[in-house]
């Protein structure tokens, strides 16, 4: 597993116990539902003690050499080829170019609309049958 990954799962594990410590158990719950999160976290305070010293480290000008840190930037494995959004006109075409990861159903069930991570929407008519 890449560190990224590993960094981040630690992140979303402190912002789960974190929610716990505050009271937000319901929270919690949704946001460890939504980042899979496979294990329990206990409630703790380490988050908001790590942002504290942080915060009066800065208000003191002693940032220094912190390290790499924990990137919170949304890194994708996917290469996206298509051109850039202003370069489109009118075309159509009967895929996406990388996962799609959001669908919406209109509620007559006639209409779909998809969201991909190469940052493509698509509209597309049902035939059911």
């Amino acid at each position: 597993m890449s560190e990224i990954v590993k960094n981040r799962e630690q992140l979303y594990k402190l912002i789960i116990s974190q929610l716990r410590y505050d009271g937000y158990e319901d929270i919690a719950a949704l946001v460890g539902n939504t980042v899979n999160a496979l294990e329990t976290c206990a409630p703790s305070a380490k988050l908001f003690d790590i942002v504290s010293r942080s915060l009066s480290n800065e208000s003191q000008g002693r940032i220094g050499n912190v390290g790499e840190g924990i990137d919170l930037e949304y890194e994708g494995d996917v290469i996206v080829n298509s051109p850039p959004v202003f370069m489109y006109e009118t075309c159509y075409v009967t895929a996406h170019k990388a996962p799609c990861r959001v669908a919406c159903f209109t509620k007559d069930d006639r209409l779909v609309a998809t969201g991909s991570v190469d940052n493509s929407i698509k509209v597309k008519s049902l035939m059911l049958f």
